[in-house]
């Protein structure tokens, strides 16, 4: 009888496949769970960024009515790149160019504003009986998956 004491390398070489295998599998699983992390991320931080601007529409309104009807009226859109936002805030009208991101973020934020009047008109926001302003507020930013977007639409009045 013959006594094998070692390895052969057929048992070495099936050995370090399937090691190979289950590392293979694992930095897969890793790589997924990062990506996942990271898009959970950037969806929470969105609709943060988004809530701060419903938040700063409603103190900008409450400080004042006319002005904030005014601005509205000016112009439909805003792209709000601050944050946190203030009075200066206002100064980017229309939709958010290319490079316009929220200071050091993936995100672009806008607001656009549907102006209401009692009775209703064609031209609404052309109208100085404004009695409601709809705010829609857009953050969104684009990855290797596409754009992804956090909306969120309000109604404010001059409730004083």
């Amino acid at each position: 009888m013959k006594n094998n004491k070692g390895q052969s390398i057929f048992e070495v070489l099936v050995a370090i496949a399937v090691i190979s295998s289950v590392l293979v599998a694992l930095v897969g699983y890793v790589s997924t769970a990062l990506k996942n992390s990271t898009f959970s991320k950037n969806i929470s931080n969105g609709t943060r960024f988004t809530e701060e601007a419903i938040e700063w529409l409603r103190s900008e309104r409450d400080a004042s009515w006319v002005q904030f009807k005014a601005r509205a009226q000016a112009s439909g859109t805003y792209c709000l790149s601050t944050s946190p936002l203030s009075s200066s805030s206002w100064v980017s009208t229309g939709a958010c160019a290319a490079a316009q991101y929220i200071a050091g973020t993936i995100f672009r934020r806008q607001v656009t504003f549907t102006c209401f009047v009692s009775p209703p008109t064609s031209t609404p926001c052309s109208n100085v009986a404004v009695t409601t302003i709809q705010a829609q507020v857009n953050t969104y930013f684009i990855d290797g998956q596409g754009t992804h977007n956090s909306s969120s639409t309000t109604y404010l009045t001059n409730w004083k």
